[in-house]
């Protein structure tokens, strides 16, 4: 089985290179060792055994014969534990001499099974200290990830061999600190944010009370003071049921894991029905939507999570742009996924009165176009209604138009001209709870959730979000793949 980790695969190759090295440098001492005891040792201890066992005693040619013969017979029938058992000389004197040297034979024989034997013990020995030293570098590894689930910010140590893991391990502290971070930011984003609307939720219930009072305690109010105040307590009612959708917004937010079901969708009719939605709050701040949109540009997505994204960078637009300005909804093909945002495909910012149209769109106008589904053909699902001032309008553009040769995405993209976002603030706009205290914050902000929820609509389809903003020009863009 092959190893996939990279770490496995140097510890592998570390661990045979060990076991190599330690065997070769095990078998050369043995082979010295051997050498030197076969030069010097040997001669002596095979003297000293043969004189300490036998003594050396005379005898006839006769018998030296007879003796010789004998230990033939024994060869010849197997008998080879007997072999050389006597060791003959000639004396001094010329007489032959002969001693018993089975026992000095029998020792010499176990040399080899001995050295064999010592061999393989310390071969065990050797891969032994081996495995004992790779697992003492799991031991440290075991340590360290234990001492890193203790103490996060203590980097963890550990030899050379696990410089890999050592890395990863790092990697992973780094990116556990940093959401550690996040999650504590974003809590106390959360807890500001839930204090801002209490505390704004008790002017507009304050008021909403207090001519509530009014009116019960004045019943001889004349009729034009008494429906002002009731207008003015319903506005202020309205603004604290909008603060109170914040309160649900915040603790509902969970679109992390959201279940993605794609259709193929075309690009020009989507943003056309996405931007019809928020027809109705363009024109009462007196702005116009144009959408700008090649026919027959198909991408897969899910209309409704997608709607929901394009409708809140539409929102916002909507919610910062200045009065009488254009805002700008354009789809492109393009042939990667990051870079710079398309910034040239905003039309530019010019007074428009309003248009009359024929129909206000397919999605509600009031929360973020959620519920807009966008179709390959065919007219709105939604019910007709009668003819009211409207804020959109639909420049057509040819299937030729804006499309990169061999593009594999398409970058959806909404301009608004107005209070800039600040370049401080555009690493941070896409996240939950943000709200930007300066221009583009306080008065139209809610709950700085709605490019948060974007945000995660748009990476759940493997896309990418981004904002710039310089001039007074602002640009939003969703790039996504198309398949």
């Amino acid at each position: 089985m092959a190893l996939e980790n990279a770490q496995s695969r140097q510890l592998w190759w570390n661990l045979l290179g060990r076991f190599a090295g330690f065997l070769m440098l095990w078998t050369a001492l043995c082979i010295a060792a051997a050498f030197l005891l076969e030069q010097f040792a040997f001669p002596a201890f095979g003297e000293f055994v043969a004189s300490s066992t036998s003594n050396w005693r005379g005898v006839s040619q006769a018998e030296l014969n007879d003796l010789a013969m004998s230990l033939g017979y024994d060869s010849m029938y197997g008998n080879h534990g007997e072999i050389f058992r006597y060791q003959a000389t000639v004396g001094w004197d010329g007489a032959l001499l002969v001693r018993d040297i089975t026992l000095y034979e029998r020792l010499r024989q176990l040399k080899l099974p001995v050295f064999f034997a010592v061999y393989l013990i310390g071969a065990l020995v050797v891969v032994m200290l081996v495995l004992r030293r790779s697992v003492r570098d799991f031991d440290k590894l075991a340590l360290a990830v234990t001492g890193l689930a203790r103490e996060r910010t203590q980097a963890p140590k550990l030899p050379e061999g696990l410089s890999i893991i050592q890395s990863e391990l790092l990697q992973i502290q780094s990116a556990a600190i940093a959401d550690e971070m996040a999650s504590v930011e974003e809590e106390r984003r959360k807890n500001e944010m839930v204090a801002y609307l209490a505390h704004d939720i008790r002017s507009p219930l304050t008021s909403v009370t207090g001519y509530l009072e009014l009116l019960k305690d004045t019943p001889d109010m004349p009729l034009e003071a008494r429906q002002r105040y009731a207008e003015v307590a319903f506005s202020k009612a309205c603004r604290m049921e909008s603060l109170v959708n914040e309160f649900f917004e915040i603790t509902r937010y969970n679109v992390v894991r959201m279940p993605i079901e794609r259709e193929r969708l075309d690009a020009a009719l989507f943003c056309q029905q996405v931007a019809e939605g928020y027809d109705i709050q363009a024109a009462s701040r007196k702005l116009t939507i144009e959408v700008d949109a090649p026919e027959g540009l198909e991408f897969l997505g899910d209309p409704d999570k997608l709607s929901r994204a394009l409708g809140n960078v539409i929102r916002n637009a909507i919610a910062f742009a200045d009065e009488g300005t254009v805002i700008s909804v354009s789809a492109a093909r393009t042939a990667s996924l990051g870079g710079e945002p398309m910034v040239d495909v905003a039309l530019p910012a010019r007074l428009q009165p309003p248009v009359p149209a024929t129909r206000v769109g397919v999605a509600q106008a009031e929360e973020d176009a959620a519920d807009a589904k966008p179709l390959l053909g065919g007219e709105s699902s939604a019910a007709p209604v009668p003819p009211v001032p409207s804020a959109f309008s639909m420049v057509p553009r040819p299937a030729s138009a804006s499309v990169v040769p061999g593009g594999q995405y398409v970058r959806f993209a909404v301009t608004d001209h107005g209070k800039e976002i600040s370049k401080l603030h555009l690493t941070s706009i896409f996240d939950k709870f943000f709200r930007e205290d300066s221009s583009r914050g306080q008065e139209n902000g809610g709950a700085g959730l709605g490019l948060a929820i974007a945000k995660e609509i748009v990476q759940a389809h493997k896309g990418e979000i981004a904002a710039v903003s310089d001039h007074g020009v602002t640009t939003f863009t969703i790039t996504l793949p198309l398949v």
